[in-house]
């Protein structure tokens, strides 16, 4: 009998590390570019979360955070900002 591994995702989906990586990533950058523009962070991981989920059973996931970054800048009206 094999315990199961609690699944990171909030969602309750598998993801790998590597997309779990990249939308962490995604998080940080937003939540920094969201602040200039009066965004919370909670608003902006809310956001992410949401966009992710929309890719739960995408057949490839190498381009799941730029997606979801592109869809929440959209919808958050967070521009890019220098780095």
């Amino acid at each position: 009998m094999t315990s199961a591994t609690p699944d990171p995702h909030p969602q309750g989906t598998e993801i790998s590390d590597t997309v779990v990586t990249q939308l962490d990533e995604v998080r940080a950058r937003l939540a920094r570019d969201g602040a200039a523009h009066r965004v919370e962070e909670h608003t902006v991981r809310q956001a992410v979360d949401d966009a992710a989920h929309q890719f739960t059973d995408a057949p490839v996931r190498s381009y799941i955070g730029v997606l979801v970054e592109r869809a929440v800048r959209t919808q958050l009206a967070i521009p890019s900002l220098p780095t």
